[in-house]
């Protein structure tokens, strides 16, 4: 093992320490591989005030994978580079579990940022294949192939996996597979020697280093478009390189003989990167950069809705307590009478318990609701209809709910019926803002009517203003709306039309002070049916769903917050991927409710109740 540190040991990882403030912030950390000038390999996590060794139990410790919220650490150890297994170590409790027994030449841990999925590269009959485990029924998926297999990166909730296909030592590709339905799609089809594949926070962006002309270079891939973009440009050899939540990129060269860690800072604006920046060195090489997330942000699972599981349902609080209203149960896209709810259910925070309130006269989704006082109102909705086809209509409908009385009261109408728009409470006037009347015009009309208008409730005379105001396009429904700063902030959504899908990515602000809107800094990605909330005077958004091909969409355990009219990925995740939850804030926290997701081939709600907090 590593004995004490000399003086000029000391002095070196000062320096990595001082220049710590160029990797990250003092909520992040990095980990990565030390080898010292006799060969011993052992592994370190520095944050921007010190750097630690990792007691691992073994003098010969390679390739660390840092879990986003660094409560784990994924490697590779032995008695030598012959002689390895892949080992997990919590870094809260001390445990290590040893995750392989085989002693042969086991490399490149990587774990899900869901933490669901650990994948590896195992020698396997005379080659290395890629094993993907699934940590919660420890069952192991194999991707095989006439060429050894490295460095496989997983998606975010391991819906697929990047890795390097080493065909001899002059042709090396990087491949991505999706795992269900298996498919393989070679993507470097200009280049012939890559390695090193690894993704940024949310999927969209890929990093490998490639030989062309005579040198070892970093280079980014638009996953959407399969652009390549060259990032550095010198005569040593640049390996390794990994993202930090910003989309700056972490490699390893060695301009002076031995492996040091860069930095290229990405400049919002302009998407360009800057020199490279010396990060961390030591006496020996430093090599393998893996970055967690942003770790200031606390989160914690500390009950679940009651079955049965829901999503697009109504949430609101007053005081200590949570009302939950109706939903939708059962498959996405499938809307049997059965699958429409008009439960109550009501959790107190300070006895952790919950209990069921008189149920919402009609049977409904897609709706929210709002407090005035004492008391909870619930604005519209999507029902099932016996008189039309397809079997479902919106509701104008405005019902009361007195929690001390338990009981509901039909106060009046919309103008029009609504549902899967806002709801969004500014002083005493309640917004109700876009949406669509889905009753079918005729038959099998799938298409509705999206609303152009914003109705407002007040809460002080229970009628609606005798006004009503226009929305700047695009028209949308399933999109999210918070209020900030007395400002109501419209997010994401989905566009015209039911026969296909336009995600949005607009964020729209609008002011009901001046009757004006603004558009504020577009979301990174299209999405609808994302959650919203203010968390540390930041806007955050979690999950929804993005469109990955053609034809073809996914729900997201993504969290991103708006810093200084930018986006960026928190680096953390939610536990499911998923759409249409609801967010409540509660003494500074964010409750995300339930929603639905596509996971572990489910196709169903949730009942997960997420909170975060700084």
């Amino acid at each position: 093992m590593m004995g004490a540190f000399t003086g000029d040991i000391m002095k070196l990882l000062i320096l990595s320490l001082i220049c710590g403030s160029y990797f990250a912030n003092a909520s992040e950390k990095m980990a990565y591989m030390y080898e010292s000038a006799n060969h011993e390999k052992s592994l370190w996590i520095q944050d921007s005030r010190s750097a630690t060794k990792v007691d691992v139990g073994f003098d010969f410790a390679i390739y660390p994978f840092l879990a986003k919220d660094a409560s784990e650490i994924a490697f590779v150890a032995g008695k030598n580079e012959r002689e390895l297994n892949v080992y997990l170590k919590n870094l809260q409790t001390g445990e290590q579990t040893q995750i392989t027994n085989t002693a042969g030449f086991v490399l490149h841990p990587h774990i899900s940022a869901d933490k669901t999925y650990l994948t590896y590269s195992e020698f396997v009959d005379g080659k290395n294949q890629i094993q993907i485990l699934n940590r919660k029924t420890n069952v192991t998926t194999s991707i095989v192939s006439d060429a050894s297999l490295y460095f496989p990166k997983l998606s975010s909730h391991g819906t697929f996996v990047v890795y390097q296909k080493s065909i001899s030592n002059d042709k090396k590709q990087i491949w991505m597979d999706t795992l269900d339905p298996k498919t393989s799609t070679l993507l470097t089809t200009d280049y012939e020697k890559c390695m090193a594949p690894n993704l940024n926070f949310d999927d969209s962006q890929l990093l490998m280093t490639c030989f062309k002309g005579e040198q070892w270079n970093v280079y980014k891939m638009d996953m959407s478009t399969k652009k390549v973009e060259q990032l550095t440009f010198t005569s040593e050899e640049s390996f390794a390189p990994t993202f930090d939540r910003h989309n700056n990129v972490i490699f390893a060269s060695n301009p002076k003989g031995n492996f040091e860690l860069y930095k290229l800072n990405r400049n919002e604006l302009t998407g360009t990167y800057s020199e490279a920046v010396l990060i961390a060195k030591m006496q020996g090489d430093l090599y393998a950069p893996s970055i967690s997330g942003d770790l200031s942000y606390t989160h914690s699972l500390p009950t679940q809705i009651p079955m049965p599981a829901r999503s697009s349902f109504g949430a609101a609080n007053i005081g200590d307590k949570i009302y939950l209203f109706g939903g939708h149960q059962g498959q996405e896209h499938t809307y049997p009478e059965e699958s429409f709810l008009n439960r109550v259910d009501i959790y107190d925070i300070n006895t952790k318990t919950w209990t069921e309130g008189q149920p919402r006269p009609i049977k409904a989704h897609g709706y929210d609701v709002e407090t005035c006082g004492d008391n909870l109102y619930a604005f519209g909705g999507f029902m099932y209809s016996t008189e039309h086809k397809p079997n479902w209509k919106s509701s104008a409908r405005i019902d009361r709910y007195n929690p001390k009385t338990n009981q509901w009261t039909h106060v009046g109408d919309m103008r029009e019926p609504r549902s899967s728009n806002v709801v969004a409470k500014v002083g005493s006037k309640i917004y109700l803002i876009g949406g669509w009347d889905s009753t079918p015009k005729s038959e099998n009309d799938f298409e509705g009517k999206f609303h152009s208008t914003i109705e407002v409730f007040d809460c002080n005379t229970e009628k609606l203003d005798d006004y009503e105001i226009e929305m700047p396009k695009p028209l949308r429904r399933a999109f999210t709306g918070i209020v900030k700063d007395n400002k109501i902030l419209l997010v994401g959504g989905l566009g015209v039309g039911a026969s296909h899908f336009e995600l949005l990515n607009n964020v729209t602000e609008f002011d009901p002070q001046t009757m004006t809107f603004k558009d504020l800094t577009p979301l990174p990605f299209a999405t609808f049916a994302p959650a919203a909330g203010i968390l540390d005077g930041k806007m955050h958004v979690f999950g929804g769903m993005f469109k990955i091909s053609e034809y073809n969409y996914e729900y997201v355990n993504h969290i991103y917050n708006l810093e200084n009219e930018s986006w960026f990925h928190l680096g953390r995740y939610m536990t499911e991927a998923k759409g249409f939850s609801m967010v409540l804030e509660i003494k500074n926290q964010l409750w995300v409710l339930g929603g639905h997701s596509y996971d572990n081939d489910s196709d169903s709600p949730v009942s997960t109740i997420e909170v975060w907090g700084k």
